[in-house]
């Protein structure tokens, strides 16, 4: 911005501030004059120094200093950033700038975008998520609440050809006693057993399981993890009559155990949720 384009703008200022200022003369107090405002202008020290060399005494009078002051200064910060805002403007648009230039303030741009993007839906990931936990939760304890065994999950391991006698041909049972923190293993008959055995007990890789009253994984080192967890075993919810369990809570508990056999990375909120729906409802511990 040019230094008459200043002058100007800064007449036009104070002759529009002057016009405010005759709205609200009082030539008994003189401060009716821009320069008296400018006077008063800054701190709110400025101000007191006034209102004490005027000895207002009224809050008509102190009201129209007020006002005035008031006004100067809301027109000096908006003269002050239109100023500045042309200024950077004159200094982008005079700049000379290359393709390459551009080219990467686009990227910069777009960077931006995306990162704002992924922490956007990241956030409503989480938050949907957490809902859906507490929801999972809730439906934890209606099943239970409902059940002649609550909280006590069996998951048998059986090969998909003996499904027709589950109670008699499976491999073993992982057992989880919620109420009492256990984890219990039941192996079947040592036929079956046999076929989950290892060809090579070096290199094969052994059946971890998540065992809840140590909180950690434990290893049964006899069970090879890639044979059964393969095709052809069924991971099957039960009670501790054998019966098949048919609710998405005993259905995702299975799953779990599965995945957790030979899967590092496997989460553990299926193990979690039910521990959290035992203590909420047992206990009162708010989750």
């Amino acid at each position: 911005m040019s230094t008459d384009t200043y002058n100007a703008t800064g007449t036009e200022v104070k002759k529009s501030f002057e016009t405010q200022s005759d709205k609200l003369r009082d030539k008994k107090l003189n401060i009716d004059k821009f320069e008296n405002i400018k006077y008063i202008e800054g701190d709110e020290n400025g101000l007191i120094k006034a209102v004490r060399e005027y000895k207002v005494d009224d809050t008509a009078n102190f009201l129209a200093i007020f006002v005035r002051y008031a006004i100067y200064n809301i027109k000096k910060s908006i003269l002050l950033f239109t100023e500045n805002f042309m200024y950077q403007f004159n200094e982008i648009y005079d700049k000379p700038y290359t393709y390459y230039h551009v080219f990467l303030n686009i990227c910069f741009i777009t960077l931006l975008i995306i990162l704002s993007l992924i922490l956007y839906w990241d956030n409503v990931y989480r938050c949907a998520r957490e809902k859906s936990r507490c929801s999972d939760i809730k439906t934890i304890m209606q099943e239970n609440s409902v059940s002649s065994e609550p909280y006590l999950y069996g998951v048998m391991i059986i090969h998909k050809t003996h499904l027709d006698q589950l109670k008699d041909k499976y491999a073993l049972i992982v057992i989880y006693d919620f109420e009492r923190k256990s984890t219990r293993i039941e192996y079947g008959d040592e036929k079956y057993l046999k076929e989950v055995y290892p060809s090579n007990a070096v290199t094969s890789m052994k059946f971890r399981y998540y065992d809840i009253a140590q909180n950690t994984f434990q290893y049964i080192g006899e069970v090879d993890a890639e044979i059964i967890t393969n095709d052809y075993y069924q991971y099957i919810p039960i009670n501790s009559k054998n019966e098949v369990l048919n609710t998405d809570v005993a259905r995702n508990l299975a799953d779990f155990v599965r995945d957790y056999a030979k899967n590092r990375d496997t989460l553990l909120h299926p193990v979690y949720d039910i521990m959290n729906a035992y203590e909420q409802k047992y206990n009162n511990v708010n989750i």
